[in-house]
């Protein structure tokens, strides 16, 4: 797994009842430019190589940098940019950060694949240039919705052929397997489901409760983000058969605290009246990827400002409404035939954000499409995985 990072280290994964050991490999970009694995040492040695093609050369720095070594024994890179990141909605240095890496690959002449994910938007025009670039020279392009091709299209509006190898292909974390666990949790939200009692998750976006990383409304939220969540959460429970699970679905670590899920959902809880804490459950940390998409499949109905939040309940059929702060959530529901299930926190007033959250959640159509829409997602994933 090519990726930024501080050390190199093992990731064990079940697929299909067989474990597999995936290596993290980090890429650095830190102020130690001598390290094996820095970007500018592995940068510097392609471009030199590039200008000295001969095996011996090529057999001598391997040998003296293993990092250098693994870079040549990669025959492809199926790159996700974690999702939506290949934008600068987050800010100029993480589309950076990844750019770099996908131009460390092109030097290797490693074939390079951009896998489901969001396009754009692209603000400024220099970012518009670089994505155009690294787009142009990957070998294949999917797009998680429609939305996402017709940015690519409008980049690409000039040169049609590059367009013949764009794909959509929904999120592959349609397809993710959760992983049944037995915990205090799940025993107890299993006993309030057998109670005949209603599980209403709410994922809390930590960043969007710090007001994102400039901690001052990064997103233009037409809402007052934690406001919001706590009347929504006090609006659930008026209903007495109703429990409340916050969910927290990004939980890093303590560097980047202003993205904590965990944190914010305890907040969210310290501030619902004492009645009604006994109603409030947090799934906090202490759960992989697998494991949290299992604790969601608990719920009755979702609300999520996390996109991979709204995936993990859609994909196992569980009425789901998306909070956006931008406009992959609208193109991702979309994929799904659920569209019509997304509120843009950046264009709603609070109040009526509560409200079309209540009606959303005893709609019982939702469901019904769901069912019929999320087998279908996963057979075309499926496909496409199967095909390359």
């Amino acid at each position: 797994m090519l990726a930024s990072g501080r050390v190199f280290k093992k990731h064990t994964l079940q697929v299909d009842g067989q474990v597999i050991d995936v290596e993290n490999f980090p890429i650095r970009f830190c102020k130690n430019i001598f390290m094996q694995n820095h970007y500018v040492i592995l940068f510097s040695l392609a471009i030199l190589l590039k200008l000295l093609r001969f095996q011996t050369v090529k057999d001598f720095f391997s040998k003296r940098n293993p990092c250098l070594g693994r870079m040549f024994e990669m025959d492809l890179v199926a790159d996700i940019t974690g999702g939506d990141s290949f934008s600068d909605i987050y800010g100029t240095r993480r589309f950076v950060q990844g750019a770099l890496l996908k131009y460390l690959c092109f030097l290797f002449w490693i074939r390079f694949y951009f896998l489901p994910q969001t396009y754009g938007p692209f603000s400024k025009r220099w970012v518009r240039w670089v994505a155009r670039s690294l787009l142009k020279h990957a070998d294949k392009v999917y797009s998680r919705d429609q939305q996402g091709y017709d940015t690519i299209r409008v980049l690409f509006c000039d040169t049609p052929k590059v367009l013949e190898k764009v794909r959509v292909v929904p999120d592959v974390a349609f397809i993710l397997e959760p992983l049944a666990i037995q915990d205090s949790l799940t025993e107890l939200l299993d006993r309030n489901k057998q109670a005949g009692r209603k599980i209403v998750g709410v994922n809390v976006n930590g960043l969007l409760y710090n007001g994102g990383y400039t901690r001052n409304n990064m997103f233009s939220l037409s809402v007052n983000y934690p406001i919001m969540i706590q009347e929504t959460v006090s609006a659930f429970l008026k209903d007495s058969n109703v429990i409340v699970l916050l969910v927290a679905h990004v939980c890093p670590s303590e560097a980047y605290t202003v993205e904590c899920d965990a944190t914010a959902c305890q907040h969210v809880k310290e501030s619902i009246n004492d009645s009604d804490k006994a109603n409030v459950l947090v799934a906090g940390k202490g759960y992989d990827h697998r494991s949290i998409k299992s604790v969601i499949g608990r719920c009755d109905f979702f609300v999520g400002s996390r996109m991979h939040s709204c995936i993990a309940a859609m994909s196992q059929c569980i009425p789901t409404v998306g909070l956006a702060y931008s406009d992959k959530f609208r193109g991702v529901f979309e994929s799904v035939g659920q569209g019509e299930n997304v509120v843009d926190l950046r264009t709603t007033d609070g109040k009526k954000v509560i409200e079309i959250l209540l009606e959303k959640s005893i709609q019982e159509d939702i469901q019904n499409q769901l069912n019929q829409t999320i087998p279908q997602v996963k057979r075309q994933i499926i496909s496409l995985i199967g095909a390359e």
